[in-house]
């Protein structure tokens, strides 16, 4: 079963990695169901509606977490699972996405 091996973390680390990613996937789509059940809002700032907000905010630590822990699974325990790649591309991504956001001007 050398085939498990390379798809199935073997690690904790890995299989937290994994575990929020998928956790960070699923808050995504709660705030997209909040977004849609709202009706229109003359909000001014992102922390004005706090449903949302939190559930972004926790939502994207989920995805540098991911990042991070997935990360140290590859490097330090020598994880070599796909999962675990993927989730550390994904947390990659939503990390370059952060930092996009705050270098780049509105």
């Amino acid at each position: 079963m050398k085939i498990k091996k390379y798809i199935i973390p073997g690690t904790k680390l890995g299989t937290l990695s994994c575990f929020l990613i998928v956790f960070f996937i699923i808050l995504i789509i709660i705030a997209n169901i909040i977004v849609q059940m709202q009706e229109p809002r003359n909000d001014k700032t992102f922390f004005d509606n706090p449903l949302l907000s939190g559930t972004m905010l926790i939502a994207v630590l989920s995805g540098i977490s991911s990042f991070i822990l997935g990360t140290t699974a590859i490097i330090w325990k020598k994880e070599r699972a796909s999962l675990v790649f993927i989730s550390s591309l994904l947390g990659l991504l939503v990390l370059v996405f952060i930092i996009g956001e705050f270098l780049v001007e509105h």
